[in-house]
């Protein structure tokens, strides 16, 4: 741990080194610094769940390599944050304040807030679920550390020392406080989504460039915040006309996404490359928000026919939050799930007969106009529009995520396997759970994760069986000196302990439960100076 020992009641705003170094948190209700991987401490943004105040600590860093910092305001009140922005494409290097994911560039911390308190943590077994209320207690396969300020086996944080109170106690101050506060990695897709789009006419683009930043969350009635510097990435351009039907039907079978489906996202991505060329809409944005709106119309056992319209009307695919609230927009329907303002405002028929938000080609068009409207460009403003379909930070995030994974593969001449695309996919699901010390996310009393309970829930999804620890998972699964979608990203010392695991999803970018007071998120998996030990691929 970088020779420091980790505390989480060390209420100091100083940082420290990570192992995978800063990144903006998907964090919840203050908790107090700790070392992660490296030594250095995510921060985590201080908003209440249930009253939405916000807290003021300095912010801090944690494991998956630098990202954007978050601000002071909350972003479940809808104010954006202040984010840095990267080139995952070209590796180009970055202003000062950003990352590029590809060359390790550092970025600089923001500050993120919060009231100075720690959470009081459930102890879980990882073997056994059961909670512990003995403070030094250590679990015997090293996933969950003693309440002490000597290093877990595993790495899946360490517990505060002098924070006592029972597993029960732990669980209700969780459920109190911790607050899925999800403003983070959005910088890093914004180049992705621009760079596999579908050029109008089919044509074969150049690899032309363009300004790439984003901003964070907004909800709509708030104001936004300007965006940040920004990065010159490569954008080719697929595919040709006489190439179309061949890479739609391959891209669809690879991606699980419906050819009728994807018909649709790439006509609506073509009408208004020619119409709007300076939006920059990829067809990636339009099939990720569809995943996630309905599974690209399959939601609640329906299907897209041949024409493009749903077997049976679909009406509102409710949305939970993690303490079961509801957070998808009333009255949206179809496909792409559409507000009844988006409708009414944007609606437009991509045959030129009545508008059907039942129809995929029409909830795509229409989608797609909301995004690229008011002259919007979706190269430096993507989260912003993305954000105008559905605010719900849960939502965005897994849109977020899914798109960095439809991207990796698009851009891709070789077919994911399929039992990778299935963890990846639950992992995506889990984004915006907490983080939970020997956590196994089976909610009610193991409501979150830890870090390789996450990873061993993902494959287990694939029917691939893991062992339970970071370190045991680093020994037992096969090393590739390179990561692609899917593989087990590692931290720590491989000749003594590996500390910390997260699963690798394309573009430099993994998702993990990175350490208590955090949830589940996104952000690159590299810094200069990590304790980065390699990664593992499960299916070899």
């Amino acid at each position: 741990m970088s020779g420091e020992t980790a505390r989480f009641d060390d209420l100091s705003a100083s940082e420290e080194t990570s192992a995978g170094g800063g990144s903006a948190d998907l964090g919840y209700t203050s908790v107090g610094e700790s070392s992660s991987a490296g030594g250095e401490n995510p921060g985590s943004t201080g908003v209440s769940p249930l009253s939405g105040e916000t807290s003021g600590r300095a912010d801090e860093s944690s494991r998956g390599g630098d990202s954007p910092a978050l601000t002071s305001e909350s972003p479940l009140s809808g104010d954006a944050a202040d984010l840095a922005s990267v080139s995952p494409l070209n590796g180009d290097a970055s202003e000062p304040g950003e990352v590029s994911p590809v060359n390790g560039g550092a970025t600089s911390s923001g500050v993120s807030p919060s009231n100075g308190e720690t959470l009081e943590p459930t102890r879980v077994s990882p073997l056994s679920g059961e909670t512990s209320g003995v403070a030094d207690e250590s679990l015997r396969d090293g996933d969950a550390a003693a309440l002490t300020s000597e290093s877990p086996l595993d790495g899946d944080e360490l517990q505060p020392s002098g924070r006592e109170g029972s597993a029960g106690q732990g669980f209700l101050a969780r459920n109190r406080r911790v607050v899925v506060a999800l403003a983070a990695a959005v910088v890093v897709v914004a180049a992705l989504v621009v760079a596999v789009q579908v050029l109008p006419g089919g044509g074969a683009g150049d690899a032309n460039s363009g300004n790439v930043a984003a901003t964070s969350s907004l909800v709509p009635g708030t104001s936004k915040t300007a965006a940040p510097a920004s990065v010159v990435p490569t954008q080719p351009g697929v595919p040709r006309a006489g190439e179309f039907g061949a890479w739609a039907s391959r891209t669809s079978q690879w991606l699980d996404i419906p050819l009728r489906a994807m018909n649709g996202y790439a006509q609506a991505t073509v009408t208004l490359g020619k119409e709007q060329p300076g939006c920059h809409l990829s067809w990636i944005t339009l099939a990720a928000i569809g995943k996630i709106a309905s599974d690209h119309g399959r939601a609640q056992g329906n299907r897209v026919g041949e024409n493009g319209t749903l077997a049976k009307p679909l009406g509102t695919v409710e949305v939970f939050d993690f303490y079961h609230r509801p957070v998808s927009t009333p009255g949206a329907a179809g496909p792409l799930q559409l507000s009844p303002a988006v409708w009414s405002k944007w609606q437009r028929s991509a045959s030129g007969g009545k508008p059907d938000i039942q129809n995929i080609d029409d909830s795509a068009l229409t989608a797609g106009r909301a995004l690229c409207a008011n002259g919007r460009d979706l190269a430096t403003d993507w989260w912003n529009g993305v954000a105008t379909l559905e605010p719900a930070p849960v939502v965005l995030h897994r849109t977020l995520a899914t798109t960095n994974v439809y991207g990796t593969v698009g851009q891709s001449d070789q077919p994911p396997n399929p039992a990778v695309l299935t963890a990846v996919d639950f992992a995506i699901d889990q984004i915006g759970l907490p983080y939970v010390w020997g956590g196994n996310g089976t909610r009610d009393a193991d409501p979150g994760f830890d870090c390789s309970g996450l990873t061993t829930a993902a494959y287990a999804s694939a029917d691939i069986k893991l062992m339970r620890t970071a370190d045991t998972q680093f020994r037992s699964v096969a090393h590739v000196s390179e990561p692609q979608l899917g593989d087990l990203i590692f931290y720590g010392e491989p000749a003594s302990t590996i500390h910390h695991v997260g699963i690798y999803i394309g573009n430099q970018q993994m998702i993990d439960a990175p350490q208590t007071g955090q949830a589940v998120q996104v952000h690159p998996y590299r810094k200069p100076g990590d304790d980065y030990a390699g990664a593992g691929r499960p299916t070899a």
